[in-house]
């Protein structure tokens, strides 16, 4: 897993897969993630995400965020 489901009140979340497969869980269901997918969360939206990896291998992403880092929605 990549957290716990979370959100952020105050930062943009953005990530890019770069190999492997991960599952996204979000409050809407499950989507499969392959290399070249982005992801993005704009600061105050509650939809609590995080990743999964339930294949057999490794998988690579990176992460970034943005903006004032209160702890809000861990």
């Amino acid at each position: 897993w990549s957290s716990q489901r979370h959100w952020h009140d105050s930062e943009d979340e953005f990530a890019v897969m770069i190999s492997g497969e991960a599952v996204l869980v979000e409050d809407g269901g499950e989507t499969v993630l392959k290399p070249g997918d982005c992801l993005a969360w704009p600061k105050g939206n509650t939809n609590g995400h995080h990743l999964i990896n339930r294949s057999d291998g490794d998988c690579v992403l990176v992460v970034v965020s943005g903006g004032k880092r209160t702890g809000g929605g861990y």
